[in-house]
């Protein structure tokens, strides 16, 4: 995957994301795909949590 947008490179994100933080960015679950709402184009991924860091992130919040 590779960021198409300009925007998002001038904001200095890449194309592949953690997605929960509790003090650093975790995930190491299934990947999901972010898309464009413009043109449905993959723009970069997301790594969902696992049950388990999910947990620790509700009991560090």
């Amino acid at each position: 995957m590779t960021i198409s947008s300009n925007f998002m490179k001038l904001l200095g994100l890449t194309d592949g994301h953690a997605g929960g933080f509790d003090g650093e960015w975790i995930g190491s679950g299934p990947v999901l795909p972010v898309t464009s709402p413009i043109d449905g184009a993959t723009i970069g991924s997301v790594t969902q949590v696992t049950e388990a860091e999910y947990d620790r992130i509700v009991s560090r919040a």
